[in-house]
């Protein structure tokens, strides 16, 4: 059974939030466990004959502890990116779990289903009830960016409307910029046009990417490269200087301004 160890907030009776260090231990100990699930399923096909009834109720075990993992990893994610942000006064309230499948035996979990798991009620991560739904949303508005772009007309409304929804869902945010890359950034950065509403979910957004994408150099060099071309670089600059990515910016701009680093079309 998964247990937490111990951390600050076992010793700081004024600790609130996470601990994310005990909360990292516990999902790692969650991926052995539905680790050593596939691999002994692997390993032990069932015989000819013999009902594979346990066998579907182990994986279904197996899909409860991935989506506990993927839950959890929201939520650590969420608390890193906040950790030092100093108008964050509160953590987002506790997520509901759905109970874990009991056994009726060593062997089999129970043979009755397990209730579909509850969404995501977090407004400060976003909607999307989970990871599955973010990362289909975020790619279903990048291909509207790239459309919009290829076809010389402005971003949708709704559409920034969800990139603004949805900035602080790392999910989301990182499926969005992997679809749209570098330089279909800039674009989008170009796009923006300085309104503050959607600078201020670019900044973000891409805050939130990177904790999962951890973003180098050279992306940043290749989006400041478009940037350079679309004539839009200080906006570029300032938004990623309001990010983690800000140490790679004076590298980036040495790339591009030794013309190693070209644009790219989107």
């Amino acid at each position: 059974m998964p247990t937490m160890r111990s951390g600050p907030a076992s010793h700081d009776a004024q600790f609130r939030g996470f601990d994310t260090d005990a909360l990292a231990h516990l999902i790692q100990q969650m991926r052995t466990a539905s680790s050593a699930i596939d691999g002994w399923l692997a390993a032990h096909p069932p015989p000819p004959g013999v009902s594979s009834a346990g066998y579907r109720q182990a994986l279904t075990v197996q899909l409860w502890i991935n989506e506990q993992i993927g839950m959890l990893t929201r939520r650590r994610i969420y608390a890193l990116t906040h950790q030092d942000t100093p108008d964050v006064t509160s953590v987002p309230p506790a997520t509901p779990v759905r109970p874990a499948p009991v056994f009726e035996s060593a062997a089999l979990p129970p043979s009755k289903d397990l209730p579909d798991p509850p969404g995501l009620t977090d407004t400060e991560i976003g909607a999307y009830p989970d990871s599955a739904a973010s990362m289909k949303g975020a790619t279903s508005d990048a291909l509207a960016v790239r459309e919009a772009i290829q076809n010389h007309q402005p971003i949708p409304a709704d559409v920034w409307k969800r990139i603004q929804a949805h900035a602080k869902d790392p999910d989301y945010t990182r499926t969005l910029y992997q679809q749209l890359g570098p330089a279909g950034t800039a674009r989008l950065i170009d796009a923006a046009e300085g309104d503050k509403a959607r600078v201020k979910a670019l900044i973000t957004s891409l805050t939130f990417a990177d904790s999962k994408l951890h973003l180098d150099s050279a992306w940043v060099a290749s989006l400041l490269a478009e940037s350079g071309r679309l004539g839009s670089t200080s906006t570029a600059v300032q938004i990623l200087n309001a990010t983690p990515l800000a140490p790679h910016v004076d590298d980036a701009l040495g790339l591009v301004e030794a013309g190693l680093v070209t644009s790219k079309a989107v």
